[in-house]
């Protein structure tokens, strides 16, 4: 397992807005910045410092019919950070695109269509804080597998790392408009680089419930890799 201790300083900002108030198209920036401390204690490993400062910036883009309930519609999220370890003064970079869609099928039913592909850029000896990488798994990525417990395996330690690509399709059936049942196939992973990937699938079922918050998702499914069943409970908004 890993054990990670941080002392840190941040700022962070949210802005929502139009380009044009009569367009259901919203925007949503997020500006970032951390001067942090790190203490990492990995399985099998001499525990190690890392001070480092971050800075990050997301923009994200949604159409949809409802925010907290979406039937049609498209989200697109674009995502890039610098940061730099202190110690020895080696830089590195983050870009990722995640992207949804949603098709209405029928009275009731839909079809969503979800990816997400990100990369750290560093040389290979650089040092990068573990909530910077990629890890991946879980409720809202690969369901079947352990929250984020699709990595970089160092010793006993799933850490964050360098290259991340997920892709998920999902049907919904409701069967009043209330409740509902969905069915699902998620596959990606989270690799020190995307010709290191080794794809991890899961597929399953799960229920659906509207609520005046937005639907609640209760899933079950396979990790093929793992050969496990696992429960994964979610909120289905638009973020």
């Amino acid at each position: 397992d890993e054990e990670v201790s941080r002392f840190a300083l941040g700022w962070r900002r949210t802005n929502e807005f139009k380009l044009d108030p009569q367009s259901r198209v919203e925007f949503e920036s997020r500006w970032s910045a951390s001067l942090a401390y790190d203490s990492v204690r990995r399985s099998g490993q001499p525990k190690f410092e890392l001070p480092n400062a971050v800075a990050t910036y997301d923009l994200l883009r949604r159409d949809v019919d409802d925010k907290f309930d979406p039937r049609s519609g498209n989200l697109v999220a674009i995502g890039l950070g610098v940061g730099a370890d202190l110690e020895y003064g080696d830089p590195f970079a983050r870009t990722s695109v995640r992207a949804q869609q949603w098709w209405p099928v029928g009275r009731r039913d839909n079809i969503t269509v979800r990816t997400e592909v990100g990369y750290v850029h560093a040389k290979d000896s650089t040092r990068i804080p573990d909530d910077f990488g990629y890890r991946t798994g879980g409720a809202g990525s690969i369901r079947g597998y352990r929250y984020f417990g699709i990595g970089e395996h160092v010793h006993k330690s799933v850490i964050g790392t360098r290259a991340l690509a997920v892709a998920s399709i999902e049907y919904t059936h409701y069967l009043n408009n209330t409740f509902g049942v969905a069915y699902f196939v998620d596959a990606g992973d989270a690799a020190p680089s995307f010709k290191d990937m080794r794809l991890h699938v899961g597929y399953g079922v799960g229920a659906r419930i509207k609520t005046p918050a937005g639907p609640l998702f209760l899933d079950v499914a396979y990790g093929q890799r793992d050969r496990k069943l696992r429960w994964h409970f979610s909120l289905g908004m638009a973020f």
